[in-house]
């Protein structure tokens, strides 16, 4: 049974809504920037500086300097923090965190490596969200229209999220044998998360139903007419 989806999306694809809309149609637990405030509790820290440091290989000082540079929040952790904790830190922390979040299961995870994590177990169902380059400009024209360059903006947080994954798990993000279901944002984000609500239906269904429907003769399920007939192959 399925109870755990994982988004990793590519910057600009919209995956953050994409997972917000699969959790209120699931009505399971969204963990995205709840997953830091979670991290930062366990591991004792200010929230702020788990942010500034989960889902990038860069150290303390090269983060605030990009950080300052393209008017991030994130540029404001001192040297005496960042002696206190490091990325690989918050990693291990983070690890334990989704593992016993999908151990309890109904849950939603956006990023954080968690398609590597939980790559192993039945009970996910691993997505990733990508766009073209063109539709990614025109969502973030509308979150960041202070941005001069978002192409540069696009290859700098897709190049820190494919390092993450690489560090940390020794694979590449983009590797389609990481997910169960790769889609094209561009399609509309109620789209994206319709298919994905279809996929956990039907990865949910008793085995013995959906042989049957993959047996039957439309080569579908069986679909009800309004006069309560199966409507024929031949219509």
């Amino acid at each position: 049974m399925i109870g755990v989806v994982t988004i990793a999306r590519e910057y600009g694809s919209g995956g953050a809504e994409l997972g917000h809309l699969v959790s209120v149609k699931t009505r399971w637990e969204l963990l995205d920037r709840q997953l830091v405030d979670r991290v930062a509790h366990v591991s004792g820290v200010d929230p702020k500086l788990a942010a500034s440091l989960e889902e990038h290989t860069h150290h303390w000082w090269q983060w605030a300097i990009a950080g300052m540079s393209h008017g991030s929040p994130h540029g404001y952790s001192t040297p005496a923090q960042a002696c206190e904790m490091d990325e690989d830190f918050v990693h291990d922390i983070t690890m334990r965190v989704i593992q016993r979040v999908a151990d309890a299961g109904n849950c939603v995870i956006v990023g954080r490596g968690a398609q590597c994590l939980l790559h192993a177990r039945t009970d996910v169902l691993n997505v990733l969200a990508y766009a073209p380059v063109e539709e990614r400009l025109r969502r973030l024209r509308t979150r960041l229209p202070e941005c001069a360059d978002l192409k540069a903006l696009i290859k700098r947080i897709d190049n820190q999220r494919a390092g993450y994954v690489r560090q940390h798990y020794g694979k590449d993000w983009l590797d389609k044998s990481l997910y169960d279901l790769c889609i094209n944002t561009a399609l509309g984000l109620e789209v994206a998360a319709e298919l994905i609500i279809a996929a956990i239906e039907r990865a949910n269904r008793p085995r013995n139903l959906a042989n049957l429907e993959l047996h039957s003769p439309c080569g579908g399920p069986t679909v009800q007419t309004t006069a309560g007939e199966p409507s024929s192959c031949q219509r």
